[in-house]
C-alpha cells in the first residue's frame, strides 16, 4: 500500500499540553517551550500493546511530544491496543506507519480514538514543523519489498517525487531531518554532518536498508536520519536506542514494547526510548 499517497488530513488547530499545533494541507506546525522535547521509539508490530512499565517510561520523560515509528500493529487488536493506550497520555503522539503496519487496519483502529486529539496520523503528511526544524515522515518499505504483506505500508520513487516536490527547496533558515521507517543503505561521507551513527556497508542498515531513502536524504538536504528498521543488527553493531547524546546524525530508534532487538551475539537490548531535544540548533540526542 503507497500510504504516502493517503488522504489529506482534515485541518485543525488547538492546544495539547504545553504545545500548539496546527495541521493544514499535511503540514503539521507544533510550538512549544525551548527546548521542545521529543521522544521517540518503535514497536515489532507484533505480541501486545504498550505495558503500563512502558507506558509510565514516556509519563517519566515528561515530553511536549511523542513520535511512534512503526509497529503500531499488524492486527485490528494489537492497533486498536496501542493507539488506545497512547491515547491515554496527556501528551500529543504522531504515528508515522512502517512495514508491519497496514493502512486498512490502522485506519479502522483509529477510528475508535477519534473522540481523543492526542492521536495525529502522520503518515501522510509532507512537513512536521517545529521552528525552524522540518521532520519528514517517511512511511513503509521501500518498493515493499521488506513490508509484512501487500496490505502493509510501503513507497516507490514516485512518492518520494511527490514529496521533495511539495516540500520544495530548502529555506535559508530551514533545518530537515528525515524520519524514516526503513533505514537508508551506506551514506556517503559529509552528506548530513558526517554522519554520526551512519550505517555501514557491512551492517544489518548498511546491507538490507534503501539506497531510495539515502538519495532521498541527500535530495531534500536532511542534517540527520531516525529509523526504525532492519531491527537486529549485525555483529558489532550497537543495538538500537544505544546512539550516544548530542546532535542529532543517523540513530536507529528503539522498541518501547514487545519483542526486544537482538544483535547477532544474541545480545538483547533493553526496552527504551529516544529522548530529543529541539531548538534552535537543530535536533540532539538527551537520552
Amino acid at each position: 500500500m503507497r500510504c504516502l499517497a493517503g488522504p489529506e488530513p482534515d485541518t485543525r488547530s488547538e492546544r495539547i499540553g504545553r504545545v500548539t499545533l496546527k495541521l493544514a494541507a499535511r503540514v503539521l506546525t507544533v510550538a512549544g517551550p525551548t527546548p521542545l522535547r521529543l521522544a521517540v521509539f518503535s514497536a515489532s508490530g507484533l505480541g501486545k500493546g504498550p505495558t503500563e512499565s512502558a507506558l509510565a517510561a514516556l509519563r517519566s520523560l515528561r515530553p511536549d511530544l511523542i513520535l511512534m515509528l512503526g509497529g503500531v500493529g499488524a492486527d485490528g487488536p494489537l492497533a486498536s491496543a496501542t493507539l488506545g493506550k497512547l491515547a491515554s497520555l496527556p501528551v500529543l503522539t504522531l504515528i508515522v506507519l512502517g512495514g508491519r503496519d497496514g493502512w486498512a487496519v490502522h485506519a479502522k483502529a483509529l477510528e475508535a480514538v477519534e473522540d481523543t486529539p492526542r492521536i495525529i496520523d502522520a503518515t501522510a503528511l509532507r512537513a512536521i514543523r517545529i521552528g525552524d526544524n522540518t521532520l519528514v515522515p517517511l512511511a513503509g518499505a521501500d518498493t515493499g519489498r521488506y513490508a509484512l504483506d501487500g496490505a502493509s505500508c510501503g513507497f516507490n520513487g514516485a512518492d518520494l517525487d511527490l514529496v521533495a516536490q511539495e516540500l520544495g527547496p530548502l529555506a535559508a533558515d530551514e533545518r530537515r531531518w528525515l524520519v524514516s521507517w526503513h533505514a537508508p543503505a551506506e551514506l556517503p561521507s559529509g552528506l548530513i554532518g558526517g554522519h554520526p551513527g551512519a550505517p555501514g556497508p557491512g551492517s544489518a542498515a548498511g546491507s538490507t536498508g534503501s539506497t531510495a531513502v539515502a538519495r532521498f536524504a541527500e535530495r531534500i538536504s536532511a542534517r540527520g536520519v531516525l529509523y526504525a528498521w532492519p531491527a537486529q543488527p549485525t555483529q558489532g553493531d550497537p543495538l538500537p536506542g544505544a546512539a550516544a547524546p548530542g546532535p542529532l546524525g543517523v540513530a536507529a530508534v528503539p522498541r518501547l514494547f514487545g519483542p526486544r532487538h537482538e544483535a547477532a551475539d544474541m545480545t538483547r537490548g533493553e526496552h527504551s526510548v529516544l529522548l530529543l531535544e529541539v531548538d534552535r540548533t537543530g535536533l540532539r540526542i538527551a537520552r
